[in-house]
């Protein structure tokens, strides 16, 4: 079973869900919205969202990140590592880009930070 209210997108038998998370620094974030799926933190930067279900085929995944400190979130990225077909989970990492003579690193949610993302599958094979 997908998630108790899947929304259809404009292309057949794609499916999109909603997820929406506030950081917590070195912890799992807080799930502010995203039914049927729980967030875990891994390490600095990385996460990941695992659903109750396998959902399909794992098209990509639309990402914004916010913040209630503008100048700390200058430029973040997101970043996905792409599932296997018909897995449970996926998992993205949060890139500072710093500055040029800083290389990007990886960074936490902080407390004042979210992210949201819509996730696509399919749910038939190719």
């Amino acid at each position: 079973m997908l998630q108790t209210y899947p929304v259809r997108s404009g292309a057949p038998e794609v499916v999109l869900h909603f997820l929406r998370i506030t950081g917590a620094g070195a912890a799992n974030p807080t799930k502010n919205y995203g039914p049927g799926m729980t967030v875990t933190w891994i390490s600095t930067g990385r996460y990941k969202v695992t659903f109750n279900e396998a959902q399909g085929v794992f098209i990509g995944v639309q990402a914004q990140y916010a913040t209630n400190a503008p100048a700390a979130g200058n430029g973040q990225l997101i970043n996905v590592d792409r599932d296997s077909a018909g897995s449970t989970s996926f998992e993205f990492f949060i890139e500072d880009p710093g500055t040029d003579a800083v290389a990007n690193a990886l960074a936490d949610l902080a407390s004042t930070d979210s992210v949201f993302m819509v996730i696509a599958y399919k749910t038939t094979s190719v």
